[in-house]
């Protein structure tokens, strides 16, 4: 039986496939805080939901480049975003948090890295 072939996570900024990515991380904060009274834990408030997407090793595709996501980036420009999470593609605007590079001599490669973070996702079940 042949080994499964993964493929990059395909990363979307503003609905056109920018990049692949090799890791990522997908984080889902509610932002509660725990509310106390003279009795002790009352219960939790609601919290604003949003998301932290880390991306490591992103490799552009053609027709893009890092310099296009650097540029976008290091001018503060909040970016439509969008992973595929099983059968549905989670999107939002995004504000890039931080954002960096690292290059391999031996393999010619230049990947990025970069951190997102924003408000309720849509596409979300």
């Amino acid at each position: 039986m042949a080994n499964p072939f993964i493929r990059g996570l395909p990363v979307y900024i503003n609905g056109k496939k920018a990049a692949t990515v090799n890791k990522w991380s997908l984080k889902f904060k509610n932002n509660r805080e725990p509310m106390f009274g003279a009795d002790g834990l009352l219960t939790h408030t609601k919290g604003a939901s949003s998301f932290e997407l880390q991306v490591t090793e992103i490799t552009p595709i053609s027709g893009s480049s890092l310099t296009d996501i650097n540029k976008k980036l290091l001018n503060q420009e909040d970016i439509q975003i969008g992973v595929p999470i099983g059968q549905q593609l989670v999107t939002c605007t995004c504000a890039g948090t931080g954002h960096g590079f690292e290059s391999d001599s031996e393999s010619g490669k230049v990947t990025g890295e970069a951190t997102f973070s924003g408000g309720v996702p849509t596409g979300q079940g």
